[in-house]
């Protein structure tokens, strides 16, 4: 009995020669896009080979040069200006896309759909509410600018830093 208990522990096994196998995940992990890539920089580069396919390949690209003749400067001239439109005209959509639609849809979320809500809700709101005893000069709010066009207060819009008139759409 002594022999056995001071015997050593069995050796450990022979490490795998095989690496771990990754486990099966049903749920796919969605591809991020780096944050300086979007859609509109993708047309716009495509756009920019079409127009370098157009300058520097104009002549094999028409298919002038398998069929034993030469290529004509029409033929060349013809294939690049297809391919310099098209690149130029991709090149404007991608800048559209990058440049002017998330303006256009700061703008049109900036402004609201009825005109008429903010100004009846600013309108009821003083005659609703109680006027306070006696207001300290630092906690009182600053005036709120009417509209010079039709006098009715303006709402700041903190994303633009200015105050915006719904009765007339513009800012003050």
């Amino acid at each position: 009995m002594a022999a056995s208990a001071s015997a050593p522990p069995p050796p450990p096994p022979p490490p795998s020669t095989y690496p771990a196998q990754p486990t099966y995940n049903p749920t796919p992990t969605p591809v991020k896009m780096p944050s300086w890539l979007d859609l509109g920089l993708i047309v716009m580069g495509v756009g920019v080979l079409l127009v370098l396919i157009g300058f520097l390949f104009g002549d094999a690209a028409a298919g002038q040069f398998g069929n034993g003749t030469l290529s004509t400067f029409q033929s060349d001239l013809e294939f690049f200006f297809v391919l310099a439109g098209v690149g130029f005209l991709l090149i404007v959509g991608g800048w559209m896309m990058r440049i002017i639609m998330p303006q256009w849809k700061a703008r049109s979320v900036a402004s609201p759909a009825s005109s008429t809500a903010p100004a009846a809700s600013t309108a009821a709101a003083p005659a609703a509410m109680p006027e306070p005893a006696s207001p300290s000069p630092s906690a009182a709010a600053p005036p709120v600018p009417t509209c010079p066009s039709c006098g009715r207060p303006t709402a700041y819009i903190a994303q633009y830093g200015r105050y915006y008139c719904y009765s007339c759409a513009r800012y003050v």
